[in-house]
């Protein structure tokens, strides 16, 4: 039981874009469901969150985060952006998260807010980087964070389609799978920077397909005694 109270356990995914979260994530859960294990995905920008109108509402907030697509957003400061992305995973957490925990639920997120507070404070775009983090204090902090200790070139042949913002201050404009690279290199040294104080659980996928990358990360939650060796997962 956490602090709020509740019996289940939150775990999220991070790494920088192209790191595999959403598919590992997808290969966690099926683990776990085909183990009898009560579990809740919680999808990267899902809109699907409580009541019509919530979503509806939610949609919006997706929307709105979605700009820093398609101009200089940088422009506006990385508070108003975080703001928004705050206002977005606390609904998050109110209507999806915190039910799933309070039934017991593991609840396992294909991503959370750490990878913006990276993007940002590697592109430069934030003045005061603590300021940013902060604006998250109110957002549950995961059980468990399991990094995806991805390298950047690895990431950037995966990729199929690379947006503006995953490009960093250089924008499609100037943008190649080096200058991909190169932005998201960065974005990975601030993510080990973050994991080492909070225990993060990095996981290297270097080599190693979804599924395997899906057991290793199993294996970190068996090592902080989440599931013992034996048990129903598999």
């Amino acid at each position: 039981m956490d602090e709020r109270g509740t019996t289940g356990r939150f775990i999220a995914f991070e790494g920088i874009d192209g790191s595999g979260k959403t598919t590992t994530a997808a290969h966690l859960v099926g683990l776990l469901r085909r183990s009898g294990v009560p579990v809740t995905l919680v999808a990267h920008n899902s809109t699907d969150v409580g009541p019509r109108v919530v979503s509806q509402y939610v949609a919006e907030l997706v929307s709105l985060k979605q700009r820093t697509h398609s101009f200089d957003y940088a422009s506006l400061g990385a508070v108003h952006w975080a703001l928004i992305r705050a206002s977005y995973y606390a609904l998050v957490d109110r209507f999806v998260v915190g039910p799933a925990l309070e039934r017991g639920e593991v609840t396992v997120a294909d991503g959370w807010y750490h990878k913006f507070v990276a993007r940002v404070t590697a592109a430069g775009h934030a003045d005061d980087p603590e300021a940013v983090r902060s604006i998250f204090a109110p957002v549950r902090t995961p059980d468990t964070v399991l990094l995806l200790d991805t390298a950047p070139e690895v990431a950037a042949d995966r990729k199929k389609d690379i947006n503006d913002a995953e490009y960093g201050p250089a924008r499609r404009g100037e943008g190649s799978r080096s200058v991909f690279a190169r932005y998201q290199r960065q974005v990975r040294s601030e993510l080990l920077r973050m994991a080492d104080p909070r225990a993060w659980q990095v996981i290297p996928t270097a080599e190693l397909d979804p599924a395997r990358v899906a057991a290793a990360c199993l294996d970190a939650l068996r090592g902080q005694g989440l599931w013992a060796e034996g048990s129903r997962v598999r």
